[in-house]
């Protein structure tokens, strides 16, 4: 299957996947998750080194779990992440080719795709 693919077909997974997953499967989840995306994006030095910090499991944000990408082992998800990302002004090396609306288009819609991967309770 086509390395591309094959990522793509992990994040539908993930983004499928039920609420409380066995230990064993968050590891299962987490090291396929790992592959596809190197296997995708290369096995760089710096490609292995950001997908080392990540693996899939629960996220905590006050009385709400939820499961998702997140970042070990402090347990951040990438979704809390690229959140706090939306408050950051457009990088400097940007400023030529993006306007202050474009780079906040950017930053939500990369926002929304990471919170369509976590799961919650209440979601089927």
């Amino acid at each position: 299957m086509h390395p591309r693919k094959r990522l793509i077909g992990r994040l539908l997974e993930l983004a499928r996947r039920r609420m409380d997953p066995q230990k064993e499967e968050l590891g299962v989840l987490s090291d396929d998750f790992r592959a596809a995306l190197l296997e995708f994006g290369s096995e760089t030095d710096d490609n292995q080194e950001a997908a080392s910090h990540l693996e899939y499991g629960s996220i905590v944000d006050g009385s709400r779990v939820t499961y998702g990408l997140r970042l070990k082992p402090s347990g951040v998800g990438l979704s809390q992440v690229a959140y706090a990302l939306e408050s950051v002004d457009r990088p400097d090396e940007l400023e030529a080719q993006l306007s202050q609306e474009e780079w906040e288009a950017a930053t939500r819609t990369i926002v929304l795709l990471l919170l369509m991967l976590d799961r919650t309770n209440d979601q089927a």
